[in-house]
């Protein structure tokens, strides 16, 4: 299905390369960017664009537990991988006020969370593929029938989770899973590029859900990588591509229906990478909020901009929320 959408790149200190992994529904982002030879420093923007550097290291707590942190969620609450006198787990919680789960099997592999929600619920991988719910509540997630090596991605603010999964021929494939139910595969239609020379195979994965159910992720067609939107209420598939990226990353939707994620483009023989937002709110079946459009939204709507066209964030951010 071909439709108009506008994009937005997110402008970081420095002009450094930049990935984005989080958009909140009242406009803040999160992300990654490269500073002084340094790659994976995470940033944080509010919904003005000012840029804010994120530690990524565990502050020390009372009981002299150490740690790493993965994910943030935008109500300030946190989760990772930690370490102390009786070995590693995984913590969510807020600085101060952690709880941990221990490893029950460091030796052969790490439990780590892939995403946390705004809502609290966190989903794991490693040494188990979980739901850990806000009140601390555990339920296993459930491989696509037939499968048995998969891993999860995202999780919404209903705790319905996204994820993907390997067939025998080796090629990933995108599922959902609402909390206590069954996987649902889908496939993402794709016409291989014509140069392709089939050493990448075409095949997708899910990143994102929203509390709407609709999904984000990326394909690759064999030679170049392309964002997708889903929307399981529709069974619509939108393909999302940055105007003249040589490839499109997907990774983020707030349940309002914005998208977010990375590009790719060469700047004089370098391969650049920028984070951006883009405004997909009038295609029905993604926003879960129900506001009109126009209304309490980032400025994605009302700042001039013209169709396809990647424009800076400060165009982006320029209105406060109510």
């Amino acid at each position: 299905m071909s439709r108009t959408f506008h994009f937005y790149k997110i402008n970081v200190p420095n002009d450094a390369d930049a990935t984005l992994s989080r958009l909140g529904d009242n406009g803040t982002v999160q992300g990654t960017y490269s500073l002084g030879g340094r790659r994976g420093d995470q940033f944080f923007s509010d919904f003005r664009g000012t840029i804010t550097p994120l530690s990524g290291t565990l502050p020390q707590q009372s009981d002299s537990t150490t740690g790493t942190i993965l994910q943030r969620n935008t109500t300030g609450e946190i989760t990772g991988v930690y370490f102390d006198i009786n070995g590693t787990g995984l913590f969510y919680g807020t600085d101060g006020n952690l709880t941990k789960i221990p490893d029950p099997s460091p030796a052969t592999s790490r439990l780590f969370p892939s995403a946390i929600s705004d809502s609290g619920f966190i989903v794991t991988n490693g040494t188990a593929e979980d739901v850990i719910s806000p009140n601390g509540d555990i339920t296993p997630v459930t491989a696509p029938e037939g499968i048995t090596s998969f891993g999860l991605s995202g999780i919404s603010d209903k705790g319905e989770v996204v994820g993907n999964y390997r067939d025998s021929g080796d090629i990933n494939h995108p599922f959902y899973e609402r909390l206590g139910g069954s996987a649902k595969p889908f496939d993402v239609p794709i016409t291989p590029d014509p140069n392709a020379s089939g050493f990448l195979p075409l095949q997708a994965f899910a990143e994102a859900v929203n509390a709407a159910g609709a999904i984000v992720g990326e394909f690759t067609d064999g030679v170049h990588e392309h964002g997708f939107l889903y929307s399981p209420k529709t069974g619509e598939i939108d393909q999302i591509d940055v105007p003249n990226a040589a490839d499109t990353f997907l990774k983020a939707i707030n349940n309002r229906g914005e998208i977010g994620g990375w590009y790719d483009e060469f700047d004089n023989g370098t391969v650049r990478t920028h984070a951006f937002v883009a405004d997909t709110r009038h295609i029905p079946g993604i926003n879960s909020l129900g506001t009109a459009l126009g209304d309490n939204m980032i400025t994605v709507l009302v700042a001039p901009h013209s169709h396809g066209e990647v424009r800076d964030s400060e165009r982006i951010f320029a209105a406060g929320h109510d």
